[in-house]
């Protein structure tokens, strides 16, 4: 039995690759973020329409047989919803502290949801 160098691996993988963006032909992008673009894309063997997300190569990507996963920042700290029933209450700069930080994730998912609405409208 023989093991496959590094190099050897990616470029099967690299192939494997090609060979399956070969099956969609792009329509037109629609849309762009912090990890890559989406891309209308027409499957070329049933005319469907599927929306293709091309993330960028400088984010770390695992591909399984079930899964892809892309490796991104730790946010250490815990649950909220521990630390408050460890803590019962907090004072009224950590509660403002928290909703802030709450605010601003429901912001970001608020502007990422509309965004995509939006540009898969068109």
């Amino acid at each position: 039995m023989t093991t496959a160098t590094a190099t050897e691996t990616a470029a099967a993988l690299n192939e494997g690759a090609r060979a399956g963006m070969d099956k969609y032909e792009e329509v037109r992008d629609i849309g762009s973020g912090n990890f890559g673009v989406a891309r209308l894309m027409r499957n070329r063997e049933n005319d469907g329409l599927v929306a293709v997300k091309l993330i960028e190569r400088g984010h770390r990507v695992i591909l399984t047989p079930t899964h892809l996963a892309i490796v991104m920042e730790y946010a250490a700290g815990g649950e909220l919803f521990d630390r408050i029933v460890d803590r019962g209450q907090f004072s009224e700069e950590e509660t403002t502290y928290f909703f802030q930080q709450l605010i601003c994730g429901v912001s970001y998912c608020h502007h990422m949801v509309w965004r995509s609405n939006k540009l898969l409208s068109y």
